[in-house]
């Protein structure tokens, strides 16, 4: 009695399949085979196969499968899912960074036969960045970098100058020289600028003069101009003065402010006839006259001079002395004498003393001179020129030999 579908095969072997059970051929597994049961007949009834739909979702690929009717979809790539709901398709060892974070990477890997976008954080290092530089970060990269900001320039003592663009700066020590921070092809340069000074010509009485701090000189006043009247030019320095050989009372001074100031010197009352004898001369600046005065008493008299002998004169100014002043001398009448009675004395040495002085003569030789130094004066009595006295039987016979003569001269008109 028969109890299953019998089926011949094209290679002439025989496939037994149970009823309700279905056979697929190895080369053929498209094709279904069910045993049924009709009319107690087992029957192998070919069974239709439909295959799903070959599209799969993104990041799978729809492939055949050895010794099965139909494929399926297997998973390829990552599939990752963003926030705005959108889907990054990452292909295996393919690395991607979402745009607002520049420092996360995600990386598709295969682990486990299993498709893994793996997030790759990285850590960026803070720089210092030198002087001129500023640490920045560009749009979309991770890790920033030390980007130039400033002119930097080194100096002569190994120091550090910043500019900022457009800012200029003059070394202390080199006022005509300024730097100009500019960009140039997106470099920044300390560009050197040098002023030039003109040459100046300074009037009279000025100078010109320069400062550290400032590139350019200037004419500065350091001098007094004065004109003459002969319409010529006086320069005085402060503290100078000048005096006209016109008129040597009137003396120009140029002050320390660098004015002049005029002074009137007024000399005081002189008489000629109350100086001793030889004694007048002008005051040092040549302006007044003066003398030793002859009223006074007899005293030493002192003066500066240099002495000659012959062709040999002193090489310095020596002090020599000598007496000068009054001394009581009166003429008065007598009456025994019946006379004007004279009594005369004179200034003269009490004490000398000799000093020494060397000479120096034109032959080239020296010599010592010795001379006398009045060290005391006083009035010594002198005799008085007898000549000059006159009695009253003098001034008569005087008087009456005029009369006389007077009278003869009359007589002579008369007759």
């Amino acid at each position: 009695m028969q109890v299953a579908c019998v089926m011949k095969m094209k290679d002439s072997t025989t496939q037994i399949v149970q009823p309700g059970e279905t056979w697929s051929p190895s080369n053929e597994p498209c094709t279904k085979y069910k045993c049924e049961i009709t009319e107690d007949q087992f029957i192998p009834t070919e069974v239709p196969t439909s295959c799903p739909s070959n599209e799969c979702q993104v990041g799978f690929k729809y492939e055949k499968v050895e010794e099965e009717c139909c494929g399926k979809c297997i998973q390829v790539s990552c599939v990752m899912k963003l926030k705005d709901n959108t889907t990054k398709i990452l292909q295996p060892g393919e690395t991607w960074s979402p745009p607002d974070q520049p420092c996360v990477k995600y990386e598709c890997e295969i682990i486990d036969d299993q498709f893994n976008p793996t997030e790759i954080r990285r850590a960026c290092t803070i720089e210092d960045c030198p002087p001129g530089s500023k640490y920045e970060t560009a749009n979309g990269e991770c890790c920033g970098k030390c980007v130039p900001v400033s002119c930097v320039m080194k100096l002569k003592d190994n120091t550090t100058k910043i500019l900022q663009p457009g800012e200029t700066w003059s070394p202390p020590d080199q006022p005509c020289v300024k730097y100009e921070c500019e960009i140039i092809d997106d470099q920044f340069h300390p560009t050197e600028i040098r002023r030039t000074c003109p040459i100046e010509d300074c009037p009279l009485g000025y100078k010109y003069e320069t400062t550290p701090e400032k590139c350019c000189g200037s004419c500065v006043k350091v001098a007094c101009v004065m004109t003459l009247p002969d319409d010529s030019t006086k320069i005085l320095k402060p503290g100078e003065v000048y005096v006209s050989p016109e008129d040597k009372c009137v003396s120009h001074e140029c002050t320390s402010s660098l004015e002049m100031k005029e002074v009137t010197k007024t000399c005081p009352a002189f008489n000629p006839t109350n100086c001793l004898e030889g004694t007048i001369r002008s005051t040092e600046d040549g302006c007044c006259k003066t003398c030793e005065d002859g009223l006074k008493g007899c005293q030493v008299h002192k003066q500066s001079r240099q002495i000659k002998s012959g062709t040999c004169e002193s090489d310095q100014v020596v002090e020599i002395s000598y007496c000068g002043g009054g001394c009581m001398t009166s003429s008065m009448y007598s009456v025994d004498a019946n006379k004007m009675e004279h009594k005369c004395s004179c200034c003269q040495e009490v004490k000398t003393s000799k000093k020494k002085v060397n000479l120096k003569c034109l032959d080239g030789t020296s010599t010592v001179y010795t001379y006398l130094y009045a060290e005391e004066c006083g009035c010594a009595t002198t005799e008085c020129d007898k000549d000059t006295q006159t009695s009253i039987s003098q001034q008569e016979q005087e008087h009456g030999s005029h009369e006389h003569g007077s009278h003869e001269q009359k007589q002579q008109k008369i007759n």
